[in-house]
């Protein structure tokens, strides 16, 4: 009997082209990412309608959104580790109907304790489904244009959040905020419904599993519309040894890359957070309207969708490093101008707004790439798990995020939350400089997308 053909799965996906399924995949795992945004944005939105009906302070709503961000730590490092080992479909289409579920369950909470355990628990869904997500269209899309695809589907989790404002600018007068949660807890549900029936599972998923290679050959057929396979190839997913744990992230090779990309995300989460869930509260302690806050807000998203966007299409011309840095040093020097404007008793609206898309620009757009980065910096049997760990490791800085920024607020007002971001973003400037493995500035021909490692 002659041996069987060896089959790298990277060269094989070179062959797929976005159309048909794979395209389907894409706008499945686009549609997953815009309903994480919706969701995980709104309460910063409707804070001041929920803090005056639960009559909370800015430290009890700090603790709501602490409880969220909790959830979404949580199911980040335990979603990736499950991904890895149960598949990505299958754990995309469990945290879409938990962290659905969990929503509709916030729409009806009668008190404080039950809204905020169930929007912990909604977070679980929401943390599980991102590395799921990432990881899935990182092993099913080619080289060639991977990196801008993932970033453009997570840069789109903010029309997510961009519905979310205008909703909660047009519609929270006549639906309330609960009306606002039901519609966030019924769109994942929908998309389940919809799309995920016809979401194939990764092909380099597969191939790690004990004869997994009739199912990958199945999947790489239908990925490539035609019969190319028969099950009878030995697969191969990539390289590493990866078992999908922690111990692996940490192994030699591989320690400082972990550490920095923690780091990385961390900082962002942090100042992200601190603007998207504050900055509603920030702005009305001037007097401004709630109407002309969250107007102002939903510009920090779109902006953000149009970094995210543009940072995607320039990362093979530039490179993640020259990027990252620059977005990095952009918002530590408009943090610390307004800081010193706003000590300064200078607070027009326009001035909040000009700062709102600037920063959205930027830390939207790192908040972003870190995805197709955190999924190029590991191979395939810990890729998922890598994933989880990093944004569940990141979300960390989420939840410091909402307690610090409390803090701060009531320890210097304002002006001091924007020299802690600007400190924050100072520590992402640090962390891309120390990341080892980057993607690649003008990669070569045969090898899109490559890493490049300093």
């Amino acid at each position: 009997m002659s041996a069987s053909r060896t089959v790298e799965i990277e060269e094989a996906l070179d062959g797929v082209s976005l159309r048909g399924l794979p395209l389907l995949v894409t706008v499945a795992m686009a549609a997953v990412l815009i309903a994480d945004g919706f969701d995980i944005i709104l309460l910063g939105y409707v804070a001041p309608a929920v803090a005056a009906e639960f009559e909370l302070s800015n430290s009890g709503v700090g603790a709501v959104l602490t409880a969220s961000l909790i959830g979404v730590a949580l199911g980040g490092f335990t979603g990736g580790h499950l991904g890895d080992s149960y598949g990505r479909r299958t754990l995309v289409t469990a945290s879409l109907l938990v962290f659905g579920l969990a929503t509709l369950v916030s729409a009806m909470a009668q008190d404080a304790l039950v809204f905020s355990v169930a929007r912990l628990i909604a977070g679980l869904g929401l943390g599980a489904a991102t590395p799921n997500a990432a990881a899935l269209l990182a092993e099913v899309l080619p080289r060639s244009w991977r990196n801008q695809i993932i970033t453009i589907a997570y840069a789109l989790s903010t029309l997510g959040t961009t519905l979310a404002g205008l909703l909660a600018r047009q519609a929270l007068p006549h639906w309330g905020w609960r009306g606002l949660f039901i519609a966030g807890g019924v769109l994942p549900i929908a998309i389940c419904i919809v799309f995920m029936p016809f979401v194939l599972e990764s092909p380099k998923y597969l191939a790690t599993k004990r004869d997994g290679g009739s199912m990958a050959a199945a999947v790489l057929n239908r990925l490539l519309a035609e019969t190319r396979f028969d099950g009878t190839e030995t697969f191969r997913a990539g390289v590493g040894s990866g078992r999908g744990s922690l111990t692996d992230l940490f192994a030699p090779g591989w320690r400082r890359d972990t550490l920095s990309l923690w780091l990385l995300i961390f900082l962002t989460l942090f100042a992200w957070v601190a603007i998207g869930n504050w900055g509603t509260l920030i702005i009305t302690s001037f007097g401004y309207t709630l109407e002309d806050a969250v107007t102002t807000m939903v510009g920090y998203n779109l902006a953000g969708l149009a970094g995210a966007v543009m940072t995607a299409l320039l990362l093979r011309r530039f490179g993640s490093r020259c990027l990252f840095a620059l977005h990095a040093a952009t918002v530590v020097t408009v943090s610390l101008v307004l800081a010193v404007l706003l000590t300064a008793g200078i607070a027009p609206l326009g001035l909040l707004a000009v700062y709102v898309v600037i920063a959205g620009f930027g830390l939207t757009a790192l908040l972003q790439t870190s995805y197709p980065l955190a999924a190029a910096v590991y191979p395939t049997e810990v890729r998922a798990t890598g994933i989880g760990f990093a944004f569940g490791f990141g979300r960390l800085g989420a939840v410091c995020s909402s307690a610090v920024t409390a803090a701060v607020i009531a320890l210097g007002g304002p002006p001091l939350v924007f020299v802690v971001i600007a400190a924050a973003a100072t520590g992402i400037g640090v962390a891309v400089r120390s990341l080892g493995r980057h993607i690649r500035a003008r990669p070569d021909a045969g090898h899109p997308g490559a890493l490049h490692v300093d």
